[in-house]
């Protein structure tokens, strides 16, 4: 090779390493899909398996409480996934909590059976409280009369029926369940409006701007 062809390909060389150089590095965020379509056929499989499966498929955070052994036979074909998740879980009789956008929570409460007729809605709740020893709260406004029949249901669903049913609603607290008037829980969000106060500099002040492309001038206001 002469010297003028060695020459020539270290400058192409150089050249193309500053072209790549250059070029901005371009990162890819991973946007996750809102609704995401599932398809599954599963025979005898385990609760947990199936569960794992529409979290990888949906990019969810699902966390089950507990040890759920329960196998599942469904087959879905381009179903929702959030459709698909609760008709897994209604197979096994767990229920889905939603804390988050990105969090999900299934459990398995205690089923419970009873009959009531005409029966003091603060009466009913602290029965259903009493049956799987829960800590319930019921807010002062909290009245109504109840008529209901729960076979094997989840004692939190038919706790959420009752309650709902005569125009209430059941706000989880850690594992505190409160019972309150919607009316009365609005009055509790409290508004507060903060001024913000700036500190203003003296009438009369120099500022500064010093750096190697600009030369330091000083200026008056």
């Amino acid at each position: 090779m002469s010297r003028f062809t060695w020459v020539l390909c270290t400058i192409v060389t150089l050249l193309a390493a500053q072209v790549y150089a250059d070029e901005p590095v371009v990162v890819r965020e991973r946007v996750r899909p809102r609704a995401v379509d599932v398809s599954f056929d599963f025979k005898s499989a385990n609760f947990t398996d199936v569960v794992e499966h529409i979290a990888k498929r949906s990019g969810r955070n699902i966390i089950i409480e507990g040890e759920i052994d329960e196998t599942v036979t469904l087959r879905l074909v381009g179903v929702k996934w959030r459709r698909a998740l609760e008709a897994v879980c209604e197979q096994v009789g767990a229920v889905i909590e939603e804390e988050a956008d990105d969090i999900i929570r299934i459990s398995k409460p205690e089923t419970i059976n009873f009959e009531v007729e005409d029966a003091p809605l603060g009466k009913v709740i602290g029965m259903i409280a009493k049956m799987v020893e829960a800590s319930v709260i019921i807010g002062p406004n909290v009245k109504g009369v109840v008529t209901a029949q729960f076979y094997d249901a989840a004692w939190t669903r038919a706790l959420d029926y009752v309650v709902r049913t005569s125009g209430f609603v059941v706000l989880k607290e850690g594992k505190v369940f409160r019972i309150m008037d919607p009316a009365a829980l609005e009055a509790q969000l409290v508004t507060r409006v903060f001024q913000l106060r700036y500190i203003q500099p003296p009438e009369e002040y120099t500022p500064k701007l010093d750096s190697k492309f600009a030369p330091f001038k000083e200026r008056k206001i």
